[in-house]
């Protein structure tokens, strides 16, 4: 039987209460694990996700608290190698198993969202990483999914519209993905090209590189929340598409 295991960095306290509930709603195999790492924040705040992690139905439970790392006025280089470094620290604190599934603390997933991520990962067993859809990066509607024009010598990434079904991407988010144990544990995390884009994206790009492919599916449509406490949502919020792409050696954003 397969295991699964469960991994949310947190950092802030704005949805939590609704974030566990998710889980507990989530159809989950019965070996499946819960990984939690309070990256920074206040004491208050690793105590209420440590119990919310005690208190869960999942076989194994624990909660890290990272209290030596400030949390306010970080640039976006700062927040990307921070998310780089947590990740790296995970590789160490996670049990063997076959999957990783990760989940970013401003993300509700559906119920089915784990269910249907390892059914299309038996079909597509090849695949470097499946990620469900989430709209809404850093104040824009469009969605983490990317399509490049060359893999290996790459001047330009361009936002996937709103699809259908299982669909071919080349690099996607961490907000709701599954990904092979040893592919996750095997993975040196850094932002893409010297803080161009996101550990995200390196690692779909790490994974098509080697030859795999990634997916999202459009049927595991999540909700994300804002600072303020707003919901983004599919069935009330238009979405563009960006493209980022090289000039004269500075990459430069475009919303088309």
């Amino acid at each position: 039987m397969d295991t699964v295991n469960i991994i949310i960095p947190i950092s802030r306290d704005l949805i939590l209460e609704r974030l566990f509930a998710s889980l507990e709603l989530m159809t989950t195999p019965p070996n499946t694990n819960l990984l939690t790492v309070v990256d920074g924040g206040d004491k208050k705040l690793y105590e209420k996700v440590r119990n919310f992690t005690e208190m869960s139905k999942f076989k194994q439970r624990l909660c890290i608290y990272r209290k030596d790392r400030p949390v306010k006025n970080l640039s976006i280089r700062d927040r990307r190698l921070r998310i780089a470094k947590i990740h790296n620290e995970i590789k160490g604190l996670m049990t063997g198993a076959h999957y990783v599934f990760g989940i970013e603390d401003d993300t509700i997933v559906p119920s089915y969202a784990l269910k249907r991520l390892m059914r299309a990962y038996e079909s597509k067993p090849n695949a470097g990483f499946i990620q469900g859809a989430e709209i809404g990066r850093w104040g824009v509607n469009y969605i983490g999914a990317w399509q490049v024009d060359d893999i290996y010598e790459t001047k330009k990434f361009t936002s996937l519209p709103v699809g259908e079904g299982l669909q071919e991407m080349d690099a996607g988010g961490f907000y709701c993905f599954l990904t092979k144990y040893e592919h996750y544990v095997n993975h040196d995390f850094k932002p893409y090209e010297n803080n161009v884009l996101g550990p995200d994206i390196d690692y779909g790009m790490a994974m098509r590189q080697m030859g795999m492919r990634n997916f999202t599916d459009w049927t595991i449509k999540c909700k994300h929340y804002n600072r303020n406490g707003g919901i983004i949502s599919f069935s009330d919020t238009d979405t563009v598409q960006i493209e980022y792409f090289l000039h004269r050696k500075k990459w430069l954003q475009n919303v088309l």
